[in-house]
């Protein structure tokens, strides 16, 4: 009897601290704990890491897959919510928002937005290795979709469930070479 009312204890603590945190004591995916905080990064396909994650130039509204050129509108900074395990994701310059899933213009839609709603919040949830690379999937923190390709050759983005596809795996590379870095080395917001 001592026994079973210790495990009794235990489950509901478990399942207690899961809710608390948003998880479900049976969630055994791993989620990047922060180490990208304050850095400059491009977010580059699985299936050809010369295409890259890029905001438009003009009304800086839309976000779409790309070739890297070494261009700001395809450098992020990434800013960590430690009690979320997630990040907010915007362009290194700070001009266009921040990247998120927006539900109100259709389901899966993506793109960037002015204001905080919660569907800003990104988890990197670690998706595998490849060629010695760490992989990883971006899911949004409010819907649980996760940032998926359209195509191989298709530079539209979009939100879905999580199914293990190559199309929704990205390498999480930090920028130096383009100067972000310095850019923001003084910013009071971010912590290095």
């Amino acid at each position: 009897m001592k026994n079973l009312t210790k495990w009794i204890l235990s489950a509901t603590l478990i399942a207690s601290l899961a809710a608390f945190t948003g998880g479900t004591p049976t969630d055994a995916r791993e989620i990047e704990p922060g180490d990208f905080n304050g850095r400059s990064v491009s977010f580059r396909s699985i299936l050809d890491p010369s295409k890259v994650l890029a905001v438009e130039h003009s009304q800086r509204t839309e976000v779409f897959l790309t070739s890297f050129t070494n261009r700001d509108s395809q450098i992020w900074r990434l800013m960590y919510s430690g009690p979320f395990q997630s990040y907010m994701i915007y362009p290194y310059d700070i001009r266009g928002g921040f990247f998120a899933e927006l539900p109100d213009q259709g389901e899966g839609i993506v793109g960037m937005i002015t204001g905080l709603n919660g569907n800003e919040q990104w988890h990197l949830v670690l998706a595998g290795k490849y060629n010695n690379e760490q992989a990883y999937y971006l899911e949004n923190r409010e819907s649980g979709r996760v940032l998926s390709i359209a195509d191989p050759n298709s530079s539209a983005l979009f939100t879905s469930r999580l199914e293990e596809m190559e199309s929704q795996k990205f390498f999480v590379r930090r920028e130096t070479s383009t100067g972000p870095e310095q850019i923001h080395k003084n910013s009071p917001y971010l912590s290095y």
